[in-house]
């Protein structure tokens, strides 16, 4: 029986959890092993029948319980079948824990990553075996107490004796076999064929054995199995014949039943197949994902991370100058907001073709996330190269992209920083090439700019923002907006995402994307944090009559305050809040970087009764195992997978993958980025069943949002 109800590994092939049920409902046993023989998981039947827990046979268990003297056989035979792939077929004894031995059937076959196979319970057909020698034996000696029927019948085939077993199977006299009696009892489809048996047996001298069915007296019918053999005089004449019939009804029964088992458990193995191909596909899937962009198919941010690094190391040790790009587009987000987010795609698909068909072979074009690419030049003959190589980008990227039968426009930012002379790290250069696209940006943009450390006008922001946020907290510039989350099949309102605002005294109501960075930086975050779960708190408490459960954004640097579970306590004593009924969420980039850290940050948090979250689920690539583990409650699926999901393919199996997952492992699913009522119905009918977007609300003031959530109740959903 398998006691935990997790995923099983088994090789690169991940066992669900609904899989594994399935198979405890299976009516034989059922073990599964490793490529080198050991026991990976076995069902309830299994162990019933053994007397071996799961965890026991995970330990080579099952050896010990083989009945001594078929043990070798036994070992001999299943590590030939795990090693040489031959079939696995015998039958032997096991020995159960309370001492009772009993005879067992067990097949298996190799499959791609282990073996596979079946254990049936034997000890009735042993019986019947055992039961037929002993009727066979008894004859010649206590024919009269034999409990099969015994018969003898002349040279000519007429029965001259009948063993009272007779009435008891037939309900008819034994007289009545006599003579040719006996044939009148058979069922009169196998009729002909038993005489004709009967017949080239006797002229012969051959055994004659068969199994036919007869029809007693109530009109039951019952299988039989008959069998003779000659008795010859002293000059080998035949004599007599002298035989038993055996009633098998039973075991033709049981054989009946193994068949359809057998056929249920084909069918069984060949849905499981086909779950362990979907997953491995899944996997596979979300391996590239980890690696690239969705939409264009371009290596992601981290892969263009890893081989900065890596031309940075090249060109250092060649002693060559190579460049890092950033482009940012003009224009994008007026033809996302205008035109759409088809129009947006066409116009990122139709750049990152353009870029690629821009640059050389050795060069390689990224896509971070939005409107933003960069090109890597890993050796450039000087530093003007990277120039030459921005105004073709300029130049191709202007073009019109043609979309739905009109014109889309778009212009470009480049910023460029080259190695050695600009920075002589991987992570500096980034910063620098990041810098300068935003110096050409401000400056009005289309149009490339080099690094200058002199000039570097986004670094004077960072700092003044840094600055201003000195004492914001204590001015209470910050205010929290409110974005509902829905479920999806009611259309209720069953909680909220609370999102942080700063209202700058000169640059207005700024989103996180303008200051978290500069926060972090500052470690002024660890303050603004606290303040977001205080006012949190105090709004699920203003709300508890609502019912909503708030979910509050949380950075890695606050958990890494050791202060800041006891703050957190504080906070939920002092407001009255049901900690229930509050959510923590995190990055998964952050959790995943080091789960055993997070677990140790997290489980004292879980202990106060609070909910955790992942955040932008999907956009790394976690261990499915490690998460398991993670005292988390609910995975949030980052909105680039939830758009167009009803007409995106890659996107459904993503997010069918995600879904499966989630179930198997007990965690809650919410969908982030709903915009439209299809990705909406899409997501409801396969069993994403809460989300948040657009297409229910912004985020809100609180005063819009108690009103937007009165209008809702009125109106009996979103």
């Amino acid at each position: 029986m398998v006691e935990a109800r997790h995923m099983v590994q088994l090789g690169d092939l991940v066992i669900a959890p609904a899989v594994i049920e399935l198979l405890d409902c299976a009516p034989v046993g059922i073990f599964v092993a490793a490529q080198d023989g050991s026991c990976v998981l076995v069902n309830r039947r299994w162990s019933e029948i053994t007397g071996i827990s799961y965890d026991d046979a995970r330990r080579d268990g099952w050896e010990k319980a083989l009945h001594p003297d078929d043990a070798a056989r036994v070992r001999d035979a299943w590590y030939r079948c795990a090693q040489t792939g031959d079939p696995f077929r015998a039958e032997y004894r096991i020995r159960r824990p309370d001492g009772r031995t009993s005879w067992v059937s067990g097949k298996a076959h190799k499959t791609l990553d282990g073996s596979i196979g079946i254990l049936l319970e034997i000890d009735d057909v042993v019986a019947a075996k055992s039961k037929l020698e002993d009727s066979e034996r008894l004859f010649r000696d206590l024919a009269e107490a034999s409990p099969a029927v015994i018969f003898k019948t002349d040279a000519a085939g007429q029965v001259v004796y009948g063993g009272p077993a007779w009435t008891e199977m037939t309900g008819l006299p034994v007289e009545s076999s006599l003579g040719s009696g006996w044939a009148d009892v058979i069922l009169e489809e196998d009729r002909e064929r038993v005489l004709r048996e009967w017949r080239a047996g006797a002229a012969t001298h051959a055994p004659f054995r068969t199994e036919y069915r007869i029809v007693g007296a109530d009109g039951r019918v019952r299988w039989v199995e008959g069998s003779a053999r000659a008795v010859l005089d002293h000059e080998g004449r035949l004599d007599a014949h002298v035989g038993a019939i055996l009633d098998i009804t039973h075991t033709k029964e049981v054989e009946a039943e193994l068949r359809d088992q057998s056929y249920a458990l084909e069918a069984a193995l060949h849905e499981l197949q086909d779950q362990q191909k979907q997953l491995a596909e899944a996997n596979r899937e979300l391996r590239r994902q980890a690696s690239h962009d969705l939409l264009t198919d371009l290596p992601n941010r981290g892969v263009f991370e890893a081989q900065v690094a890596k031309a940075v190391e090249s060109a250092r040790h060649g002693g060559h100058p190579m460049a890092v790009l950033f482009v940012d587009l003009d224009g994008f987000k007026a033809v996302n907001d205008s035109k759409g987010h088809a129009a947006g795609d066409a116009v990122l698909l139709e750049v990152a073709h353009r870029i690629r068909a821009t640059i050389r072979a050795s060069d390689t074009v990224f896509r971070l996330g939005g409107d933003e690419f960069t090109i890597l030049l890993p050796r450039v003959a000087q530093e003007e190269h990277a120039g030459v190589v921005a105004k073709k980008l300029l130049h191709a990227i202007e073009r019109p992209v043609h979309h739905g039968g009109g014109e889309l426009h778009v212009s470009a930012s480049v910023g460029i920083a080259v190695f050695p002379g600009d920075a002589d790290e991987a992570e500096a250069l980034i910063r620098c090439a990041d810098r300068a696209m935003y110096r050409i940006k401000h400056d009005g943009g289309r149009g490339f700019r080099f690094f200058a450390h002199t000039t570097d006008e986004r670094a004077q922001n960072l700092i003044e923002l840094r600055a201003d946020l000195a004492g914001a907290v204590e001015r209470q510039e910050f205010v929290l907006h409110y974005q509902p989350q829905i479920d999806l099949r009611s259309r209720t309102v069953v909680g909220a995402e609370a999102l942080i605002r700063w209202n700058h005294p000169n640059l207005g109501l700024l989103g996180p994307n303008a200051f978290i960075e500069a926060a972090e930086y500052t470690g002024r975050i660890v303050e603004i944090g606290e303040w977001v779960f205080s006012a949190a708190a105090e709004q699920q408490r203003a709300w508890s009559a609502d019912d909503l459960t708030l979910a509050i954004n949380v950075s890695f640097r606050q958990l890494l305050d050791e202060a800041f579970v006891e703050r957190v306590r504080d906070r939920i004593r002092s407001s009255g809040a049901d900690p229930s009924r509050l959510e923590l969420e995190l990055t998964e980039t952050w959790v995943m970087r080091d789960p055993e850290a997070a677990r140790a940050r997290l489980r004292p948090l879980r202990d106060l009764g609070l909910r955790i979250a992942i955040d932008d689920f999907g956009t790394g690539y976690s261990n499915l195992a490690t998460l398991s583990e993670l005292p988390v409650d609910t995975i949030k699926i980052d909105r680039q997978f939830v758009t167009e999901v009803e007409r995106n393919s890659v996107h459904q199996a993503i997010v069918h993958s995600l879904r499966v997952m989630a179930e198997g492992i007990h965690l809650g699913i919410v969908a982030e980025g709903i915009e439209s009522e299809a990705e909406r119905a899409w997501l409801c009918a396969h069993g994403v069943h809460l989300a948040q977007g657009y297409l229910f609300s912004k985020p809100l003031p609180v005063e819009e949002f108690e009103v937007w959530l009165r209008d809702q109740k009125g109106e009996g959903g979103a």
